[in-house]
């Protein structure tokens, strides 16, 4: 079974668009990340809209995996589902792109260094984003293995991305919490 589940991987197509789409992913956080000071008010507006729409509370990390997992899992099923748009899998990489180069840039903006920032988002964001480009580059199962095997291919892809955002979620849920918490430590006491 695992290998019918990868075997849709194998296809150079099909491997080439997933790496070309996380590519574009670290692109446009880049460049998000570098014209944060031309739309500092609008993203500072946005943080402030979101923040005031998330309770505070402390999070805990079995509610926080739930909630990425439904949150991923929703924009994984989208942008399957809509695959064969060719242009909302792309738009879905560069706006989560931009959300994370904007927010990194936030952040930094904020005070805290981009080794900071990367310490939270890296332990999750190695899975997730490959994850998000796989779902998205799926688009191209279309074009070389025809619509006979879109279906089958499809919960192949969706298997295999459902399991990585499993991870990722598990992944950001308690070591990224636990890391965060002890830079936050780290930062009280060594400044």
């Amino acid at each position: 079974m695992t290998g019918t589940v990868f075997r849709v991987l194998l296809d150079p197509y099909m491997y080439k668009a997933w790496i070309s789409l996380t590519v574009l992913f670290g692109f446009v956080s880049i460049v998000a990340s570098a014209a944060y000071p031309l739309y500092n008010g609008l993203v500072e507006g946005l943080v402030r809209e979101f923040g005031e729409k998330i309770p505070s509370v402390d999070l805990n990390p079995l509610v926080l995996f739930l909630f990425i997992v439904l949150n991923n899992s929703i924009v994984i099923i989208v942008t399957l589902l809509l695959s064969f748009t060719i242009i909302v899998p792309i738009l879905v990489i560069a706006i989560n792109g931009a959300v994370v180069g904007f927010f990194s840039a936030y952040i930094a903006y904020s005070g805290y260094k981009y080794s900071t920032i990367f310490a939270y988002i890296a332990p999750h964001g190695i899975i997730e984003v490959p994850a998000i480009a796989l779902a998205a580059s799926s688009f191209i199962v279309i074009f070389t293995r025809g619509l006979r095997r879109l279906p089958e291919d499809a919960v192949r892809i969706f298997m295999i991305v459902f399991t990585m955002i499993l991870v990722a979620a598990l992944v950001e849920s308690t070591i990224t919490l636990a890391l965060a918490s002890a830079l936050d430590l780290a930062l009280e006491v060594f400044g």
